[in-house]
């Protein structure tokens, strides 16, 4: 009888160990479907490349979207770096005299600058 119990128990850690894989499997295979791989692997990227604001009044946003909260708006012929394509968003970091902001724009918005 205690060698029944023993496998009875043995049976249920080792379920509890398969449980444990499934998960770990599953989240695995939904970090590339969340984004999360695709901007890690844009953060490698280590050109950095000058623009300027092509029009007055371009939007920073929060993320890559139109609906995006604005962080700050940058005028006219105003230098900022580049960091990240995604799409037809920039990654955009814009200094100010008391700091800088990295939001989103448009890449409609920024031209290069030479």
């Amino acid at each position: 009888m205690a060698i029944q119990a023993d496998r009875g128990y043995g049976d249920k850690l080792r379920s509890k160990k398969y449980k444990g894989f499934w998960v770990l499997l599953f989240v695995a295979a939904m970090l590339p479907v969340g984004g999360f791989h695709q901007s890690a692997f844009t953060f490698t990227n280590l050109e950095i490349l000058n623009y300027k604001a092509c029009f007055d009044g371009v939007p920073l946003r929060e993320y890559p979207d139109k609906f995006a909260p604005r962080l700050a708006t940058v005028p006219e012929g105003t230098m900022v770096r580049v960091d990240i394509k995604r799409g037809e968003w920039l990654r955009v970091i814009y200094k100010v005299p008391d700091g800088y902001f990295i939001g989103w724009s448009l890449s409609t918005m920024m031209c290069p600058a030479d």
